[in-house]
């Protein structure tokens, strides 16, 4: 990726986790736990170096986890419309009255607006032969601390479609508030959107981030239907996964770290030492990304890493003698691929954003560039692909069949602060893998 370029996503991407760090600051004031508490570290296959990862629960004005939930749809809607059907869908706005202001009913509205949706799917939609693929609400936050709630909607209408007026005028007589038909769709940015837009959140107090969690968490705010939601489940149900490359939305076989990989034996020898339960634990490969430079590089989540463990613990060893070999498999693509030296790529990362027009960076970059003339470094099952490959950058993930010690982590009561520790742990590795265009299968 060229350096401006990577420069520019990565500095959005930081401001980004900057917003998400302050919102939680505001929300653990207020006593609601908004961070996870795990230990995961993400370590580059191409250089060793390691990076402890931050995660979150799943609060949808979070930007973090916005821009997650937001990828995830959009990715098996793109897929959709450009494989499988993409012919007289529609784009429809929908507003439901007035604004709502900070501690109104905005839960009330919610749950008032998924049911009117709901009764007209079944008694204008159905009737006419229209199909709903996806329906997502907004409620953009106002500068006067109002919150405009609306919604969404991707419908897909007969081939003849003779009921256009009646269509019309039934869904304007049951709404009876404004909508309007954008005809049919182009970008799909437009139709999956944030739920907020992270900057007007700055403005919100505590308090009312307080009131704005509980308005909205576990409330159905997004939601693919239909053709496509089925398409979604099948798509689960097969292990595969939907990932963008070159511009394409393609499916890939998500695969599973072997519990060979991870040092599982049933052989009392070969078990942990003591204390040493669930220590290296290899939750996943991930495809590569442009986290660590302008060369897509990829990475491993370890659960309770530790370089240097102790004698006795002989799994803990053998996870990482797993991590080394993957380490020098990756390297060898990487070279091969014709990238350069890791620490050349570093430095070149950080010359970029420190907006750096040194004449070196620019020569270096133009010679070291050369090599995408072979095509762009991906790792395909543990193969560079060449130019004409459509495959590239699969996640390898594991069922965890070796979870951490409890004291790992904190459990709580209520919606504040969870009990349930599978939502934790799967909130955790989910929102971390998101980062890698990755999903957890439990």
């Amino acid at each position: 990726m060229p350096p401006k370029q990577w420069a520019k996503q990565r500095r959005a991407a930081e401001r980004l986790e900057r917003q998400t760090e302050d919102l939680c600051d505001a929300l653990e004031s207020e006593g609601i736990q908004a961070r996870l508490e795990t230990n995961i570290t993400r370590m580059s296959l191409i250089d060793g170096q390691t990076t402890r990862q931050r995660t979150y629960r799943n609060v949808c004005f979070l930007p973090s986890i916005a821009k997650k939930n937001r990828r995830d749809q959009l990715n098996d809607l793109a897929y959709y419309l450009e494989n499988i059907d993409g012919s007289y869908w529609r784009y429809l706005v929908i507003t439901f009255g007035e604004r709502i202001p900070a501690h109104g009913d905005l839960a009330g509205a919610i749950t008032s607006a998924n049911e009117k949706m709901a009764k007209w799917r079944e008694r204008v939609l159905t009737k006419l032969g229209v199909q709903v693929g996806f329906t997502g609400l907004e409620f953009p936050r106002n500068p006067d601390g109002s919150y405009h709630l609306h919604a969404n909607v991707l419908i897909q209408t007969p081939l003849f479609f003779d009921g256009g007026a009646e269509f019309r005028e039934l869904t304007h007589r049951h709404f009876g508030t404004w909508w309007r038909d954008n005809g049919r769709i182009g970008d799909l940015r437009e139709l999956v959107k944030y739920p907020f837009k992270p900057n007007s959140m700055e403005g919100a107090d505590p308090a009312e981030l307080a009131w704005l969690f509980h308005s909205t968490f576990r409330r159905r705010i997004t939601r693919l239907m239909g053709p496509i939601a089925e398409f979604r489940r099948g798509r689960k149900e097969d292990g595969l996964r939907v990932f963008r490359l070159r511009n394409r939305y393609r499916l890939r076989e998500v695969a599973q770290i072997l519990p060979a990989e991870n040092a599982e034996s049933e052989d009392e020898d070969e078990k942990d030492g003591p204390g040493g339960g669930g220590e290296n634990i290899l939750v996943a490969r991930a495809a590569p990304s442009f986290l660590d430079g302008m060369w897509a590089s990829p990475s491993i989540l370890i659960w309770n890493y530790n370089p240097k463990p102790a004698e006795a613990n002989r799994r803990s060893h053998k996870r990482l003698e797993t991590v080394h070999r993957w380490m020098a498999d990756a390297r060898a693509d990487w070279e091969l691929a014709g990238a350069p030296d890791p620490l050349v790529a570093r430095e070149m990362a950080a010359a970029a954003l420190r907006d750096d027009g040194d004449t070196n960076l620019r020569a270096l970059w133009r010679r070291e560039s050369a090599a995408d003339s072979r095509g762009i470094y991906i790792v395909h099952n543990e193969t560079i692909s060449s130019p004409d490959d459509d495959g590239g950058g699969e996640l390898v993930i594991e069922d965890d069949p070796d979870p951490p010690p409890n004291n790992v982590i904190q459990l709580r009561t209520g919606d504040d602060h969870p009990e349930d520790k599978s939502e934790i742990e799967r909130s955790a590795v989910a929102e971390l893998l998101s980062m890698f265009d990755g999903e957890v299968v439990w």
